[in-house]
């Protein structure tokens, strides 16, 4: 018995058109797929992992958030980082952990849990439940009020959703009773000893600052790719043994400037099409 094929009504695209459609269709999800593994190794990479996106809330949220930041406490730990494509994220540091009275996150044993670098405020959103599954989703609120969303990963049976505003009051009200303050986020000075201790040598002497888009980029390179790999660590202690010494030899001599900056402008150049971010940035 042959195939039947069954006729379809007329179609308004050429066939070569329907072909050029689905072709068009199967390298979105490629790409997709690239994306996704781009951006999963860069999350690994940078020990992001699980890490939520930080942003500016929309203009409602924006509204109540203004209203009541001032009043809010700030002692939930977390992990921010700037990533290389200019992302900022957060995650919840590595250790047991366990939720307060307050809804916020504290550790069993600070000794040996991972130590925060920021602090946000956890503000119920909604709750999930099914059968024996509970889940709650929680917004959390950082000192200059933006926020990231920590969603359940798995989202079924019943949600119900908190009043916010409520929800932000009575946090309040438990941090005033209690006489809670917020927990100071890491020490300036600690950053800048960073900045000074792992200082890109050349680059400065070249472009003639440390905080300069060029610089920006090859730090964020020397942070998040070089050190997540060991022969990218040989090469930045290598760097830092003996850039000085050429820095102190020859930096102020023309020949230098207009040897490395060549190379530095095509470096950076390739760098920030492969996606390194090159706006102001702290280094990790």
């Amino acid at each position: 018995m042959g195939v039947v094929y069954r006729k379809e009504g007329k179609k308004s695209m050429s066939l070569d058109d329907e072909i050029r459609q689905e072709k068009q269709r199967l390298q979105a999800e490629i790409d997709d797929s690239r994306n996704r593994a781009k951006m999963e190794k860069m999350l690994k990479d940078a020990d992001m992992e699980y890490s939520k996106i930080v942003s500016k809330p929309d203009s409602d949220l924006e509204e109540l958030i203004k209203e009541v930041l001032p009043k809010l406490r700030f002692t939930s730990g977390k992990i921010v980082k700037e990533l290389p494509d200019g992302s900022i994220r957060a995650r919840e540091p590595k250790g047991r952990f366990y939720r307060g009275v307050d809804g916020q996150r504290h550790p069993w044993d600070e000794q040996q849990c991972e130590q925060p670098n920021d602090y946000s405020c956890d503000i119920r959103y909604y709750e999930d439940e099914y059968e024996s599954y509970h889940a709650t989703a929680y917004i959390w609120i950082f000192r200059d009020g933006s926020v990231a969303f920590d969603y359940p990963t798995y989202s079924y049976g019943t949600r119900t959703h908190i009043n916010l505003r409520k929800e932000l009051i009575k946090t309040i009200a438990y941090f005033e009773v209690h006489n809670i303050e917020s927990k100071p986020k890491s020490n300036p000075q600690n950053i800048q000893k960073s900045k000074s201790a792992g200082g890109c040598y050349i680059a400065t002497a070249v472009y003639g600052s440390y905080d300069c888009p060029e610089v920006w980029v090859l730090r964020r390179y020397r942070d998040y790719v070089l050190k997540s790999t060991w022969y990218g660590k040989i090469f930045i202690k290598i760097y830092y043994t003996v850039s000085p010494i050429l820095v102190k030899l020859f930096g102020k001599n023309e020949w230098f400037q207009s040897f490395f900056k060549k190379r530095l402008d095509k470096i950076a150049d390739d760098l920030k099409k492969r996606g390194i971010n090159d706006e102001p940035y702290v280094d990790r």
